[in-house]
C-alpha cells in the first residue's frame, strides 16, 4: 500500500482496537476498484459496540 494509505489503514486499526473490535481484517485492493485503495473490517459483540467503533 502508498505510504497514505497505509497511514490510515494503521489509524483505522488502532481505532477498532481501542474500542475492543476483534476479527480484524485490512484488506489492499488497489487496482481491483476504483472505489477505494483498502478496505477494514473488524467485529463488535455488541449493537453498542459496534455503534462505537463505526
Amino acid at each position: 500500500m502508498s505510504d497514505p494509505t497505509a497511514t490510515l489503514v494503521d489509524l483505522a486499526c488502532r481505532a477498532c482496537q481501542e474500542k475492543k473490535g476483534h476479527d480484524l481484517v485490512a484488506l489492499d485492493v488497489r487496482g481491483l476498484t476504483s472505489l477505494a485503495d483498502a478496505f477494514v473490517f473488524c467485529s463488535g459483540t455488541t449493537g453498542r459496540q459496534v455503534k462505537a467503533i463505526a
